[in-house]
């Protein structure tokens, strides 16, 4: 999974100076990059977490020092640290994630979910460095946030999307939910090549204890339409694996939605059956 192409709106940029730091805050705030109508986008490095998951995964990268990496933190206005806020934590096809994906402010700030998106972690790096940077960025929020473990899910779109998924799998204690726009990936077999290289697609491995504790503990909302090049894929992944599999999942195949990431309706359908919803 390095050769997937990172989708237009990754790359949108913001104003320049909003990504040049003047002085290294102690919180690690590199720069605040927008002040959004409902919340504020900040550009930020972390510490990393006091403490890992309990269970570690051999496809998952806990040694990334988060000092140099630097993540997209969403923060919605209504924060103060009263009560718990939910957590997204993106996976982008692109390394410059340099906004949220449109659409989907209001449906953060309505639900209370924070944002968080690590840079330099699209379709062209290692997937154990991407997993790593989710998780290890998920984790750090939590301490430095008032998060619900509840709602901490996993989201992203195309390649990222198949890294959340794997996320779904081998960090199930973490997340319990995951939101894939145009990309999917389940355990098992290889299903037959669709693509001119003659190569699966969709396909992870996972042990039999990950795949039930992801069958007990996460929801997967899985994201597709009929403009999507990968329509016929996820529809026969979501068919012969998460439902013959029994996976607590629900798919949204979305009229007119091309290979892109899903708008904010479509975000809070499936936030609504995550969090219990039919």
């Amino acid at each position: 999974m390095k050769t997937r192409t990172a989708l237009p709106w990754l790359a949108l940029a913001v104003v320049a100076t909003a990504f040049i730091a003047t002085e290294m805050e102690p919180a690690g705030l590199l720069a605040l990059a927008t002040q959004a109508a409902q919340g504020a986008q900040y550009i930020k490095t972390l510490q990393n977490p006091d403490s890992l998951p309990a269970v570690r995964s051999y496809y998952i990268d806990y040694t990334i020092p988060l000092q140099k990496e630097s993540y997209l933190l969403y923060v919605p206005n209504t924060y103060d640290g009263s009560e718990p806020f939910g957590l997204i934590v993106f996976i982008s096809s692109g390394d410059a994630v340099t906004g949220l994906p449109p659409g989907w402010e209001n449906v953060l700030s309505a639900k209370r979910i924070l944002f968080l998106a690590a840079q330099n972690s699209g379709n062209p790096r290692y997937d154990n460095r991407r997993l790593g940077l989710a998780v290890l960025g998920a984790e750090r929020i939590a301490q430095d946030y008032r998060i619900d473990p509840k709602r901490i899910y996993a989201a992203g779109v195309s390649g990222g999307s198949r890294i959340a998924c794997d996320l779904g799998f081998y960090q199930s204690d973490l997340i319990k939910g995951v939101i894939t726009s145009v990309g999917v990936n389940f355990p098992g077999n290889p299903p037959p090549a669709t693509n001119a290289q003659n190569l699966p697609y969709g396909v992870i491995q996972a042990t039999p204890t990950e795949l039930a504790d992801a069958k007990n503990n996460v929801r997967f909302a899985i994201i597709t339409g009929p403009g999507d090049f990968r329509h016929g894929d996820i529809l026969r992944i979501y068919n012969t694996g998460f439902l013959k599999e029994a996976m607590q999942c629900k798919l949204f195949d979305v009229p007119g939605m091309g290979h892109t990431t899903c708008d904010g309706e479509t975000l809070n359908q499936a936030i609504e059956y995550i969090e219990g919803g039919n």
